[in-house]
């Protein structure tokens, strides 16, 4: 009889769960800590539509440039090894 495997365990595993993102609220720069597996990021305001979009080689801290973009709410998609992680971001 085979024997049981253990079954995956929540997010804490997966390559996106440390991801931090601050501050946030966020007025100029976004500053993303962990990030050493993401690979891109792509950014999406309240309504769905793609803000912005950027490819970046891994390392363990990344910087978003908000400045430009109004106020409001909007959605931060990292993306790694296959899967994806989507934060929450409020920008003043």
């Amino acid at each position: 009889q085979p024997t049981p495997q253990p079954a995956p365990t929540a997010v804490d595993d997966a390559p996106l769960a440390q991801v931090s993102c601050r501050p946030n609220p966020v007025h100029d720069v976004l500053l993303l800590e962990h990030t050493e597996e993401v690979v891109a990021w792509t950014l999406f305001n309240a309504l769905g539509q793609l803000v912005a979009y950027r490819n970046f080689t891994p390392a363990p801290q990344q910087q978003i440039v908000v400045s430009d973009l109004p106020a409001g709410y909007y959605l931060l998609r990292l993306e790694a090894a296959g899967i994806s992680r989507t934060l929450p971001l409020l920008k003043e």
